[in-house]
């Protein structure tokens, strides 16, 4: 385990507020300090637990011979950063930094864990929420494992069930046709309308609109590429789907600079939540119609007109480009 952590060097009248890395010295019988030029704690996390990987990685190491943190920066370092989430692993990394500071994975015990979840639902984070910040530490100690940087890796436990999870509510309800159509109507901007019209097409997720851009388009074939080139698939899949006469000329308009088919003043559109909320409110629906609920009212209405269950699969989850030909 390392002997270095974080401090503050304090003088006759007050303490610095700049943080140190700090270890205590054998040969000197000393406690040593060097400053790591910043006030700000997660700064100064960061600045130790890189200075820790770059020169102290274990192998083999029994759980109470290695920090947590050091673990979270390897994770992010060889791994998690390349993903298409990397935003929200980072995310997960910082809560497990910011709670288990200066511990070590003996530390994690169910108790512990219990503490870490009612500190994150304290602060406003749900039970879902919850589950993706623990799934973000739980990949961090399992590939230390399988690295053999540390010899063991406690188990992580989930909020929510197995079972509960299956049972939770769908991210948006159904809509009917006529909500639908009620929802095109209440557009008053073009990025709104074009979103309606390629999310009607397609059943993509809300996100793969927001990211779609022309070079996706294969204008040939008449299909469409939901995976920007260059982002990595995840358990999300983004299919290839085929081009519907209504999407066909949408898709075929000039983008301008902003690169995207969704895009507000030039640029690229970032969220629905803003322009859904106000064309939600004009059309006269409620909060639990949400941009998934197209999605789920098109693979209902689907159903209902009686489309085999495999090719409803297939469009939803992923759609091979062989099998279009």
């Amino acid at each position: 385990m390392t002997e270095d952590w974080l401090s503050k060097k304090p003088r006759r009248d007050r303490v610095d507020e700049m943080w140190c890395r700090t270890w205590y010295d054998d040969r000197t019988r000393q406690t040593r300090r060097v400053g790591l030029g910043t006030t700000d704690f997660q700064e100064a996390s960061l600045h130790l637990a890189t200075w820790v990987v770059a020169n102290e990685r274990s192998r083999k190491a029994s759980p109470d011979q290695v920090l947590i943190e050091t673990v979270l920066l390897n994770y992010w370092n060889d791994h998690a950063q390349h993903l298409p989430s990397a935003k929200t692993q980072w995310l997960g990394l910082s809560y497990w930094q910011e709670f288990w500071t200066r511990r070590t994975i003996a530390g994690i015990t169910p108790y512990e864990q219990r503490r870490f979840r009612e500190w994150l639902a304290a602060r406003g984070t749900g039970p879902s929420g919850i589950d993706r910040i623990l799934s973000v530490g739980r990949a961090a100690l399992n590939r230390a494992r399988k690295w053999e940087e540390v010899s063991e890796a406690p188990h992580i436990f989930d909020t929510m069930t197995a079972e509960a999870k299956r049972a939770r509510e769908p991210k948006g309800r159904p809509v009917s046709s006529e909500e639908l159509a009620r929802l095109f109507d209440a557009a008053r901007s073009r990025h709104m309308l074009i979103f309606l019209v390629i999310v009607s097409n397609t059943l993509a997720r809300p996100a793969a609109i927001l990211d779609l851009r022309p070079s996706q388009f294969d204008k040939a074939d008449g299909l469409l590429d939901l995976n920007p080139p260059g982002r990595r698939q995840n358990k999300k899949f983004r299919p290839i789907v085929p081009v519907m006469p209504t999407l066909m000329p949408w898709l075929r308009h000039e983008v301008g600079p902003s690169g995207r088919y969704v895009s507000y003043r030039r640029k690229p559109v970032g969220s629905t939540t803003h322009m859904w909320r106000m064309t939600r409110t004009e059309a006269g629906l409620d909060e639990r119609v949400t941009p998934y609920s197209i999605r789920h009212g098109l693979a209902r209405e689907m159903r209902k007109r009686r489309v085999p269950t495999e090719q409803i699969s297939l469009f939803l989850v992923w759609w091979f480009r062989d099998s279009l030909h």
